[in-house]
């Protein structure tokens, strides 16, 4: 009799180890609910502004364009993730503005060279310009004022181009590829025959948007140049 009594306190001594190491598992394995909130952040959606490379702790809006952030995420690093993005034949890529993930996505996807043909003062260029030297990534800046652009620009990137695409990939950005549509429709009538109408079509596709001031530029440096 007394032997089966001294069995219950073991058995119960038991149950109690078996128990709190149950616990002790479950409070090591439940995640606290501020934790995975602690490791979140918050960028601003890529619209070219100069806070497009800053991540916050908190959501809300961007200090800099003031639009809403948005939680930073693997699927951001995409290319897909630029503004206007368009693989635009297998030499050439067109876009907006690119986060420094992007250089490095791009040169993983085979980009060789970085055209810019924003001014540095719109959006800490020269970040972008150090992080491609990094890359080992050829960088070229054409600093088109959007409002103002200048025969010297459609020069400049006639130049560039005419030195770049051979053979290699290139991509070429401004804030939104609206600028991009209009100088890159100048390339391909005075470079490459097209057409006005074919390559204003062209342009519209890459992020032109028929923004009167640029057509009308494009227009008027393409009468001026083109051989009769």
């Amino acid at each position: 009799m007394r032997g089966k009594f001294k069995l219950v306190p073991l058995a119960i001594f038991v149950l109690f180890v078996c128990l709190a190491s149950v616990s002790s598992e479950s409070i090591s394995l439940a995640p606290f609910d501020g934790q995975d909130a602690a490791k979140k952040q918050y960028v601003c959606p890529p619209c070219g502004c100069k806070g497009d490379d800053e991540a916050h702790d908190q959501p809300g809006n961007c200090p800099t364009c003031n639009m809403a952030m948005i939680e930073k995420t693997a699927e951001l690093r995409e290319l897909k993730s630029i503004p206007s993005f368009l693989r635009l034949n297998d030499k050439v890529w067109t876009g907006g503005q690119p986060t420094l993930d992007h250089l490095a996505k791009l040169k993983e996807e085979g980009v060789k060279v970085i055209i810019n043909i924003r001014p540095h003062s719109e959006h800490g260029g020269e970040r972008e310009a150090a992080k491609a030297k990094d890359l080992g990534l050829r960088y070229f800046n054409i600093p088109v004022v959007y409002n103002q652009p200048e025969d010297e620009d459609a020069d400049d990137f006639l130049k560039v181009t005419d030195e770049q695409l051979k053979g290699e990939l290139v991509f070429i950005h401004c804030a939104a590829a609206i600028r991009v549509g209009a100088f890159w429709m100048i390339r391909r009538v005075l470079r490459d025959g097209w057409t006005y109408e074919k390559a204003l079509e062209e342009a519209n596709r890459i992020g032109l948007r028929n923004r009167p001031h640029l057509v009308d530029f494009a227009r008027d440096y393409i009468d001026r140049h083109q051989k009769k």
